[in-house]
């Protein structure tokens, strides 16, 4: 009689779900890193944003009209159409746009906030502008929280 020499091919079963277990590990490890990036470059972008774009255009906005965006102007929307002024010499000056509608939202989708503050330094006020985005959890805190803000705490004498 012949006896066949059966040479098994392929894994086993043992084998296979190990390298499962190893690649579920390695895809979860990747994960976990991967998010806290994710979450780290959105929060770079948004001061970006707000540091290099949005605050230098509201300073070529100042030095246009002699005065930041207000309330009644449109706020932020000042920098993309030409608000209607209540003195009409402002009205030529404006040389806008200054930048393009995407750029009032953060990474998240938000539009972004903004207010000017009356600081009183000695016997002159000056304005300051604060401009914030509401952060990963888009709740408006006013610059606290997750928030990312274009002025330090200590610029607020807070």
């Amino acid at each position: 009689m012949m006896r066949r020499n059966r040479k098994t091919r392929g894994f086993t079963l043992v084998e296979v779900l190990l390298v499962i277990a190893i690649l579920g590990v390695l895809a979860g490890v990747f994960v976990v890193t991967m998010s806290g990036r994710f979450g780290k470059s959105r929060n770079d972008a948004a001061r970006l944003l707000i540091e290099a774009v949005i605050v230098p255009k509201l300073g070529e906005y100042n030095v246009d009209i002699g005065n930041y965006p207000t309330e009644e102007e449109g706020g932020l929307s000042a920098l993309i159409t030409a608000p209607t002024f209540d003195d009409e010499s402002k009205a030529g000056k404006w040389a806008g746009p200054y930048i393009n509608r995407k750029q009032l939202k953060d990474p998240w989708g938000t539009e972004l906030s903004y207010e000017v503050v009356e600081e009183e330094q000695g016997d002159t006020t000056r304005q300051v502008i604060h401009v914030w985005s509401h952060g990963k959890n888009k709740a408006d805190d006013s610059g606290e929280g997750d928030d990312i803000k274009s002025w330090d705490d200590e610029d607020d004498g807070a």
